[in-house]
């Protein structure tokens, strides 16, 4: 009985079937002519990186995104099945590199700015800021004018109108002849010469009425002390030689002491000096 399978038909031998007669390994282009810069590059890099640092880890949340990023590579790999359903929206190329430039921006704001703080207030207050915007834009299509305008000939007539106010309004500023007196060098003198004997005048009467009322008042204050206190102080000294000065000023004649006093004849300033020294 013949059999059916034919799995060894044309396999006599060394021979092997068509199908499994191609190479299924192939270089890349160019990799023979690449070979010994890479491998050069490969050999420099060896002595850099710290033999602890590991070239190869596995990304964050790798396993559990694994699913969906192979669901996406499988949707970009057959383009055919949604080529239908991609089209390019309006002006897209048009305000393409406007928009990549205000892309350029705020990721360079991102970076300065490592957070945003909502303004105090900004949620209370952003209905009353929406509804005040909304009013804006209605009022700016209703009213396309603000109603201001400058008057005809205005900007020609300016600088005009501006040089007649200043000549109303310009003050007169002139300044009044005065006679100017000059005096004579002669005359100076006089006036310095007369000022200073002034002074010296006015110093000197200052000081006479000065050293009177010290003298007026030294005599007062000594006139006010009784002979009898004035005696009975210097016969309390023990000094015998003061006693027989007293007793010589005191031995007077009844006629002088009657007429004159007791001690009339001792100086004022002799008793100064000595009730200063005695006290």
């Amino acid at each position: 009985m013949k059999e059916n399978n034919t799995y060894h038909d044309g396999m006599e031998g060394l021979n092997l079937p068509e199908s499994l007669r191609v190479n299924p390994f192939s270089v890349p282009t160019s990799y023979f002519d690449e070979l010994s810069s890479k491998i050069s590059a490969q050999i420099g890099l060896e002595g850099k990186v710290p033999p602890e640092i590991q070239p190869f880890f596995v990304p964050d949340d790798y396993f559990p995104n694994l699913t969906d990023n192979i669901t996406a590579q499988v949707r970009f790999a057959n383009p055919e099945e949604e080529a239908d359903t991609w089209t390019t929206p309006t002006g897209y190329f048009e305000t393409l590199q406007e928009r990549i430039q205000s892309r350029i921006k705020v990721e360079s704001a991102d970076r300065e700015k490592d957070d945003f703080n909502v303004p105090t207030g900004y949620f209370e207050s952003l209905t009353d800021r929406v509804q005040t915007k909304i009013f804006e834009e209605n009022l700016r299509q209703a009213v396309s004018t603000d109603g201001y305008s400058t008057p005809p000939l205005y900007f020609e007539k300016l600088t005009a109108t501006l040089t007649a106010n200043i000549k109303d309004t310009s003050v007169d500023l002139r300044v009044e002849d005065k006679p100017v007196r000059r005096l004579n060098p002669q005359r100076w003198i006089q006036y310095a010469a007369a000022a200073c004997v002034a002074a010296v005048l006015g110093t000197a009467s200052y000081n006479a009425v000065m050293d009177h009322d010290q003298v007026n008042a030294t005599e007062t204050h000594l006139a006010s002390i009784s002979e009898d206190e004035i005696i009975n102080y210097l016969s309390s000294s023990n000094n015998s030689d003061d006693l027989v000065y007293i007793m010589e000023y005191i031995s007077q004649p009844i006629e002088t002491i009657e007429s004159e006093g007791v001690c009339s004849k001792i100086k004022e300033n002799d008793i100064e000096d000595y009730l200063n020294y005695m006290l």
